[in-house]
């Protein structure tokens, strides 16, 4: 087994979920629990330009894209809006490579919050694409992307919180994939009185995830949730209601 490539015996530890002790090479990549934990902030601005900002969770220290003596001892594990005054630097295309190149080496599963407004950043969509693994996406409904329907493709995700969502089939053909895969842990969103494919379809489909997971002895907890009203809607109409739902598994 040690003979295998090192590329290639650090792929298969990267799929792992928790540390394991190996012998050799297989031993030398899998330290997920001594790299500091970094949040790569955005923000977009008025100009369509996007800024970022890294910082180490528990040091506080403010990173470089291109210290590569820093990235030896961390990782990136959260993604999402830049809600705080810190210093923001460009993020341009070749900074967006350089983060991808970091990113895809994550041996832990990474949390994405963004809102719409990042769905037509070029850099961005390099950097979720990147990812390995998913743990939580927080995603706006107009964000969703070819990057997540392959990431859920190839059960590369653990958790959705989509909001508001009008229903349409493809989407719920999506949802169907990911919420019978094996890496499936949750998922919460709400649906439009509008969609094209209505609420009572979708909690059906949610019933039926609940019972298979109950008859392979995992415990899930399905939530209808409550009804929304609103005077504007995402969904581009005058009004709507909406209907909140959510599965999740445990164990």
């Amino acid at each position: 087994m040690n003979s295998v490539p090192f590329e290639f015996a650090s792929n298969v530890l990267t799929l792992l979920k928790k540390k394991l002790d190996f012998p050799g090479l297989w031993n030398k990549d899998l330290r997920t629990d001594r790299k500091q934990f970094v949040t790569l902030y955005l923000d977009k601005t008025e100009n369509d330009s996007c800024k970022y900002h890294l910082r180490c969770i528990r040091t506080g220290t403010v990173l470089s894209a291109w210290d590569r003596s820093a990235w030896n001892n961390c990782e990136i594990g959260l993604i999402l809006n830049l809600e705080q005054s810190h210093p923001r630097l460009n993020l341009t295309s070749k900074v967006a490579q350089n983060l991808a190149k970091f990113i895809s080496c994550s041996q832990r599963p990474i949390d994405v919050y963004l809102s719409h407004r990042y769905s037509d950043v070029p850099e961005v969509n390099v950097i979720l694409e990147a990812v390995p693994r998913f743990s939580t996406v927080k995603i706006s409904y107009f964000l969703w992307s070819h990057i997540y329907s392959s990431a859920i493709e190839a059960q590369r995700v653990q958790y959705l919180q989509m909001g508001l969502v009008c229903m349409t089939e493809k989407l719920f053909y999506e949802i169907w994939k990911f919420t019978g895969n094996c890496n499936f842990r949750g998922i919460s969103l709400r649906v439009s009185h509008h969609s094209r494919v209505p609420y009572e379809t979708v909690y059906r489909l949610f019933c039926e995830r609940e019972k298979d997971f109950a008859c392979r002895g995992r415990r899930a907890n399905l939530c209808p949730g409550r009804t929304w009203f609103s005077s504007f809607s995402s969904c581009h109409t005058a009004g709507y209601r909406s209907e909140e739902l959510s599965l999740t598994v445990y164990g």
